[in-house]
């Protein structure tokens, strides 16, 4: 996996533990999971490398399970909190 990949997976994580409607993030096992995913959606593509989009096309189902909210936050969807993080991450030229 290219280091520009790696570190937009590392940019993603790092947002969901910043967020401050998140109490707990996507943790490491759950970033490796998010590059293991990555790498089977770019096989399945008939790829052997990974591109920016193959890790946008997984991260909700992948992640957002993972958050835990804030208290105050409980009734926010995870998966639509996650698709907003993930906006904001800028994409790496390929």
């Amino acid at each position: 996996m290219a280091d520009n990949i790696v570190g937009y997976i590392f940019a993603i994580i790092a947002a969901t533990r910043d967020h401050p409607l998140v109490l707990s993030g996507i943790s490491t096992r759950g970033g490796i999971n998010l590059a293991d995913a990555a790498r089977s959606v770019a096989y399945l593509e008939g790829r052997n490398f990974v591109i920016p989009e193959d890790v946008k096309e997984i991260v909700v189902a992948v992640g957002s399970h993972r958050l835990i909210t804030k208290e105050e936050s409980q009734s926010l969807d995870k998966e639509e909190l996650l698709r907003s993080i993930v906006k904001k991450i800028p994409v790496p030229l390929s």
